[in-house]
């Protein structure tokens, strides 16, 4: 994003730290497949039900929500 966009908008922009120089290796370890990442996705939803996938991760109800055109 643009920081002029942030400035004429007024967009509120938040970021968090974890731990320093920890990304190339988290990227290692996913492309590893070490981790089954798929268990994450809890659900998979059509275009027309992007509300209900957003409803259910508010909710708490879901891991990881995919949806497809």
């Amino acid at each position: 994003m643009a920081q002029n966009d942030i400035t004429r908008n007024e967009l509120t922009v938040m970021g968090s730290f974890i731990a320093r120089f920890t990304f190339p290796f988290a990227i290692k370890v996913i492309e590893s497949k070490v981790l089954n990442l798929e268990k994450l996705i809890t659900h998979k939803l059509p275009l027309e039900d992007v509300h209900k996938g957003i409803e259910i991760m508010r909710k708490g109800e879901a891991i990881k929500v995919i949806i497809t055109p």
